[in-house]
């Protein structure tokens, strides 16, 4: 047997031993640590790369109420509506504004007199309110004692316009009144997709004849004029010698599409106004000056139809999951009305009393309606449901590609979760003279170039795409 001594280590030797083995399992951790960062820093790269976000579909929904072609049309498109809106009698307000346009100011004087009055007018030009009594009925009233009727002839209109056509980046959402070749705001190099509002805005330029002015615009004389300029900027400025003229008179209305209801009238004058200008009080050093300029004279009615809105037009839910929808009536008292709740499958969706739906294990899609009694009509909206497991991701199984011209190459998409209901995708190029690519995902190389190759799931609308470079 060996000596006890010589099998006990010192103290020392113990502390030099233990600091060895502490230096190694450091290093062990360390190299771990750097495995999983790298594993780990790739793996979360590849997945940033591949989630790329959604992009639903543009889809234009065609109207019910052609477009008018003509001034003809558009003015008999007016008469309907009208004649709609004074038989069911929805609520209107009205209201009236008075501004002066600060890109048509002109003068002879310093920057400094130009700013100085641009300065003392944005402290009040938010279109200020007149001191006129506004007009308002209440679902159900009579509109014809409330309501101006316009009293023109097709003769009188000079020209007209019809408005409701506007472009949206079909990655980020970003609108525009112009068809953009591109999207500043995220980067997408595709052009802008037309979009559809709901309402046809309409403006008819008139002829300023005495009768038109007479019988529609409640024209204004040159004490009215002076009255409203002098109201509203007695604390800085004084407007003299006053000349003005009715340079554009335009009618505007808004007529939904696909109901044919008028929502909204507009009677417009914009004068071409004259004046000497003195600066009062704090501005009163600054020099009298002739200023010429327009402003724009409003008055304007909305139209308020009754109906439901439900908070969501669309949702899915997954098997035995729950969700709820909310209505907001529009009427004259929301709280004394009741809301009735339907389902068109119970077997897929069941709905109670308010609102809340819950599934079962039966997927597939339903109507749920929300309807209400007002006024002897019953008003309803609906939302479509879809029972199902959603699709959460979607990655490609090649981010780039090389491809000689006339070659082929078959991408694959793989949706996430497995499970998913919906595991279709649509697949798109976006340049078909560089790269073409069919409905199985199967591009083919056509000239040379660059080019993205994306698909985009048919639920949840994720997009993932592929570069695909043509030698």
């Amino acid at each position: 047997m060996k000596n006890k001594k010589e099998v006990v280590l010192s103290q020392a030797e113990r502390e030099e031993r233990n600091d060895k083995i502490a230096h190694k399992v450091y290093l062990y951790v360390l190299i771990l640590l750097a495995i999983m960062f790298v594993v780990g820093f790739t793996y979360g790269i590849n997945a940033v790369l591949a989630l790329e976000g959604q992009m639903a579909p543009n889809v234009l929904t065609e109207s019910e109420i052609p477009v008018p072609q003509s001034k003809e049309e558009a003015y008999s498109l007016f008469d309907d509506a009208l004649d709609k809106a004074l038989q069911e009698k929805p609520k209107l307000t009205s209201d009236n504004a008075f501004n002066i346009n600060e890109e048509t100011i002109v003068t002879k004087k310093s920057e400094y007199f130009l700013e100085t009055f641009k300065f003392v007018n944005d402290g009040i030009n938010e279109i200020f309110k007149l001191g006129f009594d506004k007009v308002e009925t209440n679902f159900g009233e009579e509109l014809d004692s409330k309501l101006r009727i316009p009293d023109f002839k097709i003769s009188d209109i000079i020209d007209y316009s019809v408005n409701y056509v506007y472009y949206r980046c079909t990655s980020c959402g970003n609108v525009s009144s112009e068809q953009l070749d591109n999207c500043d705001n995220c980067g997408y190099s595709q052009p802008y997709a037309e979009t559809w509002n709901d309402e046809y805005e309409i403006v008819f330029t008139l002829k300023d004849t005495q009768n038109v002015i007479q019988n529609n615009f409640t024209p204004k004389s040159k004490d009215d004029v002076l009255n409203l300029l002098k109201g509203n900027y007695e604390e800085t400025l004084k407007f003299n010698n006053i000349e003005y003229s009715y340079d554009t008179l335009l009618f505007k209305f808004k007529v939904n599409r696909f109901s044919n209801q008028l929502t909204y009238l507009e009677y417009g004058k914009e004068l071409g106004i004259n004046a000497d200008i003195e600066f009062i009080n704090e501005f009163s050093s600054l020099e009298n000056e002739k200023l010429k300029f327009k402003a724009n004279d409003i008055s304007a009615y909305t139209l308020t139809w009754p109906k439901i809105i439900l908070s969501a037009g669309g949702m899915s839910i997954e098997p035995k999951g729950t969700n709820n929808l909310l209505a907001k009536l529009i009427c004259d008292d929301p709280t004394a009305y009741t809301v009735n709740w339907t389902s068109a499958d119970e077997s897929i969706v069941e709905i109670d009393d308010e609102g809340y739906m819950k599934t079962g294990k039966k997927q597939g899609e339903t109507t749920v309606t929300a309807s209400f009694e007002f006024n002897g009509k019953v008003y309803s909206a609906d939302c479509k449901v879809v029972c199902k497991i959603g699709v959460e991701s979607m990655k490609l199984n090649k981010r780039n590609v090389k491809l000689d011209v006339g070659k082929t190459y078959q991408l694959e998409a793989k949706v996430s979760p497995a499970d998913a209901t919906i595991q279709t995708v649509k697949w798109y190029t976006e340049d078909e003279r560089i790269a073409t690519v069919d409905e199985e995902g199967v591009i083919t190389a056509v000239s040379s170039g660059v080019v993205k190759v994306y698909a985009l799931s048919d639920d949840g609308y994720y997009k993932s795409s592929c570069e695909v470079s043509v030698k």
